[in-house]
Order: C-alpha cells, then structure tokens, then sequence
C-alpha cells in the first residue's frame, strides 16, 4: 500500500511512501503479500488498522501498537 500524498515523517512509514503493514511477531518473509494465503481483504484490514494507528499517533505522538521484530 502505497500513499498517494506525501506525509511528515511518522513511525511506520517505509521509504517509498509505504505503509509499513507488520505485525508484532512476524517477519517481512511471514508477512510477505501471498495471493494464495490471503484476500484482498487481508490488506484492506491491515490498511485500516495502519491509518487508525496513524491518527492515533498523530494526536498524542505515541503509535499504540507494538513494534514488530
């Protein structure tokens, strides 16, 4: 997932403009997008939970999910 308007620097953000979409206790290689594993529906909910994260972390500056390893 890629943002279209750049953002100010903020956690969570990979070069490129792109969300950073990892879950605490996986690995990019466990994460990696796997068509045969998961929906379009995976990535919309991991797309929202970023953005909920995202306006969160802009109101009190702390982003509220763990990070992942």
């Amino acid at each position: 997932t890629r943002v279209l308007t750049a953002l100010k620097h903020c956690p969570h953000l990979l070069e490129g403009q792109t969300l950073c979409l990892w879950r605490q206790g996986s690995t990019r290689a466990s994460s990696r997008w796997d068509p045969a594993r998961f929906t379009c529906i995976f990535a919309v909910q991991a797309a929202w939970r970023w953005l909920a994260c995202y306006e969160i972390w802009h109101e009190t500056g702390e982003w509220p999910l763990p990070e992942a390893k």
